[in-house]
């Protein structure tokens, strides 16, 4: 190596030291000291806790009548944190979920009202909480061609508000929470049975219509002819025209004056027929058959 090149080297190396120096060990940047990290992690307190109770009340009545709804839940989430009295803290929960529930916040109502059933399973007013956290969860759940965990979990709140509160005046309100809910999922697995079908993957569609079948017919009356109409369409794909009659003809019995059957204009006695016609056809072909074997 000439001087002149080891001159320039060293040159280099010498202007691009400081820099990493001070970036660190092998020019990495240093990591956080312990007590930076954990001055992050420390969540940011309230100062209104410093106040007494009375003082806080105060404040939230003024929040409140001025309808300062942001002051009014920090006074209020103070509040929960300075006072001993267990029933008032558990109003204090209760009225938190409400001014959340009122500034259309789901996700904080939600979680607060949950937390009321959690901690209180036996209050009062559980069953109120139990039916605005199922509005607040129905409220959360995305449009059926999404996904629909969020759906499936208010279902399943619903659905155990059913069975602990079977006297409440709210029963009516989630029942019908619970039915929108089938009727999402509903939409959701026919867009998924009609994936597969159009893809020519029959055994998917199949499974994807006996879960329709199973989970949502019993609970809704509308999904029943839904189902028989997936059927004709699944049979009609394969090429299984006797099933399609067969369907076709259940659908005719059951539900007469259903919209899809109206659509559909189909006879009942040509589709008795039809079968009839395909019953003789099939005996006749196994009559010639035996006696060719024979």
């Amino acid at each position: 190596m000439t001087l002149c090149m080891r001159l320039l080297f060293c040159g280099i190396f010498l202007s691009l030291g400081a820099p990493l120096a001070a970036m660190g060990p092998m020019g990495f940047g240093q990591k956080p000291k312990p007590e930076e990290k954990e001055n992050k992690k420390k969540p940011r307190k309230n100062p209104l806790v410093e106040k007494s109770l009375p003082e806080l009340k105060k404040g939230l009545e003024q929040a409140l009548n001025s309808k300062d709804f942001a002051t009014a839940l920090k006074y209020l989430d103070a509040m929960r944190m300075v006072c001993t009295d267990h029933e008032q803290i558990r109003e204090i929960l209760l009225q938190m979920a409400d001014l959340y529930y009122q500034q259309e916040e789901w996700t904080k109502a939600e979680r607060a009202y949950n937390e009321f059933i959690l901690l209180y399973p036996g209050a009062a007013r559980c069953d109120y909480a139990h039916y605005k956290a199922v509005e607040c969860g129905f409220k959360l759940t995305s449009e059926p061609d999404r996904d629909q965990s969020k759906t499936q979990e208010v279902l399943s709140l619903a659905n155990q508000f059913i069975t602990d509160h079977g006297k409440s005046e709210f029963l009516p309100a989630v029942t019908k929470l619970a039915t929108e809910c089938h009727e999402k999922l509903l939409a959701s697995d026919t867009n998924i049975f009609n994936f597969y079908l159009n893809r020519n993957n029959f055994k998917a569609a199949q499974k994807r219509l006996d879960l329709i079948s199973k989970e949502h017919a019993p609970k809704l009356s509308d999904a029943q002819p839904k189902v028989l109409e997936m059927t004709i369409q699944l049979a009609q794909a394969q090429n299984d025209q006797v099933k399609v009659w067969e369907t076709q003809l259940q659908l005719i019995n059951k539900f007469p004056d259903n919209d899809i059957t109206k659509r559909l204009a189909l006879s009942p006695e040509q589709l008795r027929a039809n079968l009839e016609q395909t019953m003789i056809a099939k005996e006749a072909a196994s009559s010639t058959k035996s006696s060719q074997l024979a």
